[in-house]
């Protein structure tokens, strides 16, 4: 994996990756947040809030890849608008943000090329002298134009689908679970955005979700190891998904944990952007990327 200082919108201390034809770019201004994914010279598949305007509280959602701890909570929209640290080691680029002063948890993206995908570590270190108990939260804003592809079944003879709907959260946040952008079809859980304002999730047995970007004739997944028995949050969901006008979020989620001072939690994902798009009537060739 290559690796170049760059600039990025207003952002003056980012970092181009590149990897066979994809192209990454990490900024360590605030975040730490992975702002562009492009793939053989196309457009960046990734949403941008360009003025860092959206957000709660002091937190900003910026766009693009971010790390959180969850189950959502206050906490979890701890700000991270402050200047990041940034190493190179034995190849990957680590960019640590400031340690929150209230929860003593950091977070850091750590990012290595794999083969002929990235590998992306979120991380969330504790440098308190208390125990910190959460999950690690891998959260990717993407175009509002993607169509996202979830398996939602058990691989196997025994074979129970699963979607759960977020009907109401956060107060005011509200899903129409008869949103004709839901779209379950035998092997996948299609969305095919309208606008709404909505999240779905599944347990995610085969530790992956992806999209489908048509106007650049590009498919993205975000692939993980999906941990049998472990406990996850959410009634039990390690992918997720939430949509709305701007943008579309592809989550994964680690198990909970109980992270003790001095130690991390991470929770890796590989990264594979393709030319060409996926179809979600042939589940197999998705598969097949994924090997």
């Amino acid at each position: 994996m290559k690796i170049q200082k760059t600039t990025f919108g207003m952002y003056t201390r980012a970092y181009k990756l590149t990897q066979g034809t994809a192209e990454m770019i990490v900024i360590a201004d605030r975040g730490p947040r992975i702002l562009s994914l492009r793939v053989a010279g196309g457009g960046n598949l990734l949403f941008v809030d360009k003025e860092a305007k959206m957000g709660r509280g002091a937190w900003r959602i910026t766009g693009g890849h971010r790390v959180w701890m969850g189950p959502e909570a206050e906490g979890t929209y701890a700000g991270d608008n402050a200047p990041c640290t940034v190493a190179v080691k034995r190849g990957a680029l680590i960019v640590e943000a400031a340690v929150d002063p209230k929860t003593k948890l950091q977070r850091v993206l750590a990012i290595s090329g794999a083969g002929g995908a990235f590998s992306v570590k979120s991380i969330v270190r504790n440098t308190g002298d208390m125990l910190a108990s959460g999950c690690v939260w891998a959260l990717t804003c993407v175009r509002p134009d993607a169509k996202v592809l979830i398996p939602w079944g058990r691989p196997g003879e025994w074979n129970v689908r699963k979607i759960c709907y977020w009907e109401t959260w956060g107060g005011s946040q509200t899903s129409n679970v008869a949103s004709t952008q839901w779209k379950p079809m035998g092997d996948l859980f299609v969305i095919d955005p309208t606008g709404e304002q909505g999240k779905v999730g599944t347990t995610g047995y085969e530790g992956w979700i992806g999209a489908i970007f048509p106007s650049e004739n590009a498919t993205f997944v975000k692939q993980f190891v999906y941990q049998e028995n472990a406990t996850y949050t959410d009634e039990g969901c390690a992918i997720e998904c939430y949509t709305c006008a701007k943008f579309i979020e592809l989550e994964t989620l680690a198990p909970m944990t109980i992270i003790h001072p001095g130690e991390e939690a991470c929770h890796e994902e590989r990264w594979i952007v393709r030319t060409g798009l996926a179809n979600p009537a042939r589940p197999a060739l998705i598969r097949k990327m994924l090997r």
